[in-house]
């Protein structure tokens, strides 16, 4: 198991102000759960964009429309993105980053264990996108209908049952790039450039646009840290993740 850097930066610098990322064992989906009725929510998606369809996705699932507008909490009112698929949502009155978490993603996850990760990016110009730091401490592969520890995650959306949302704070970007700047990190070379090049051009008082990208969860892909992340692996006909709003 690998301990993580967030860890360290938590437990050695205590002198140091508060910060907005986690530390290992992250806080559980019931932690963290946002429910969809919560009065936090003041607007929803309003359109979508640059919608890629990957692999293993039957066609009732093509349903964009129904990741706009207010989450129900039902299994079928989602659009699945298959492997490797992704989508961007668009909000006309724009997303800021205020105090604690800023907007939430909801999938519809049946029991809160079964867990279809997303990559979560924002922009606010639609071009370039930032990704969240994202962090997977899972230890090995993960079989058709198995399970993933939520304290194990952090930084994805999926991480929460049907109904209830996973929040993002924006303020996790502006420590991200602050952690860049003084070197004190453990991100990928590769993280890290594509989180400077995004971050650049990113204006967190007037955000527009936020991308889903689909975690394959075979062990191809990784964090920011460059290590394996492994979600639910095959999954079928609404292979992917599954967006309600």
């Amino acid at each position: 198991m690998k301990r993580g850097w967030i860890h360290f930066l938590l437990v050695c610098g205590a002198a140091t102000a508060a910060r907005a990322l986690p530390s290992f064992p992250f806080p559980s989906a019931a932690e963290t759960a946002v429910g969809m009725n919560s009065s936090a929510f003041v607007a929803w998606a309003d359109g979508y964009t640059n919608l890629v369809y990957g692999e293993a996705l039957a066609p009732q699932w093509k349903t964009p429309e129904k990741a706009l507008g207010p989450a129900i909490g039902t299994s079928d009112d989602v659009v699945s993105l298959g492997r490797g698929g992704e989508i961007t949502l668009t909000f006309a009155l724009g997303i800021r980053d205020g105090d604690g978490p800023d907007f939430a993603v909801f999938e519809n996850s049946f029991d809160g264990a079964f867990l279809e990760l997303g990559w979560v990016e924002v922009s606010s110009d639609g071009v370039h996108f930032t990704r969240f730091p994202n962090f997977s401490y899972t230890p090995g592969p993960i079989g058709s209908f198995g399970e993933i520890d939520s304290t194990f995650i952090h930084g994805y959306a999926g991480k929460h049952a049907q109904g209830y949302g996973t929040p993002f704070d924006l303020a996790e970007l502006r420590e991200v790039a602050e952690l860049i700047a003084s070197g004190d990190h453990a991100f990928s070379a590769e993280y890290v450039a594509e989180f400077q090049a995004g971050y650049a051009r990113l204006n967190l008082d007037d955000l527009r646009f936020v991308k889903i990208v689909d975690v394959v969860g075979d062990g191809s892909a990784v964090d920011a840290e460059g290590e394996t992340i492994y979600d639910p692996y095959q999954t079928s006909a609404s292979a992917g993740f599954d967006l309600e709003a």
